[in-house]
């Protein structure tokens, strides 16, 4: 049997299973996702790499996106604040800050930072396409944010997804008899819809003495 098939198990299943067994899925040390991250993250706002490490200047597009590193390399890897200020030249007490403003952000259900932070995950191959793709799974990883289990994301869990994905197909079949379900699909979306209409660099790509947030 291929070591990746898991008898009995649903093919899409399998895919969220096996995700993190797959050699060459993500980056295999520290310096190495710290560095693909890096690269998505001013992908994701419009900027280069050089500009996330020395931003020219205090616009949003530059603070946002460096907030969003630091609470990464914090989550995935326990990067100390000492260590992300000695990378990205800031002072422990402005690590300590953007961490927990990026934080707060994510508190908050229909933020563009849970899904740029989402999109980030998925790139590093932290989170299969299968949880995106879904609405079942676009609401186990809301789930998530909203218990600020942050962990969670590391660390999958296949059952907590079965719940949703079972209540989730309950909650079709009962609009489906009562006539709703047209407007069921139009009340929920996946992160995959919601990544496509939220667009970071537009965003955040402002005039810096207009903008405001």
């Amino acid at each position: 049997m291929h070591p990746y098939i898991f008898a009995g198990l649903d093919p899409q299943k399998q895919a969220f299973t096996a995700v993190k067994l797959i050699p060459g899925w993500m980056p295999s040390t520290k310096e190495l996702r710290a560095e693909a991250a890096q690269m998505i993250v001013a992908d994701l706002y419009g900027i280069t790499v050089e500009e996330l490490k020395n931003p020219p200047d205090r616009r949003m597009m530059f603070v946002e996106a460096r907030s969003m590193i630091y609470f990464y390399l914090r989550m995935v890897d326990n990067y100390t604040y000492k260590r992300i200020g000695e990378i990205f030249k800031r002072d422990h007490s402005s690590v300590v800050h953007n961490v927990k403003k990026f934080k707060h952000a994510l508190s908050v259900k229909h933020s563009p930072e849970r899904v740029g932070y989402i999109h980030l995950l998925n790139e590093c191959g932290h989170i299969p396409k299968l949880l995106i793709n879904t609405v079942p799974g676009s609401q186990y990883l809301d789930s998530i944010f909203d218990r600020q289990a942050y962990k969670e994301f590391f660390a999958l869990n296949l059952a907590r997804y079965d719940d949703f994905d079972k209540a989730h197909t309950k909650r079709l079949l009962t609009a489906k008899i009562k006539g709703d379900k047209d407007w069921f699909d139009n009340t929920v979306s996946t992160y995959y819809t919601r990544i496509k209409q939220n667009n970071l660099s537009d965003l955040y790509h402002r005039s810096y003495k207009v903008h405001t947030r």
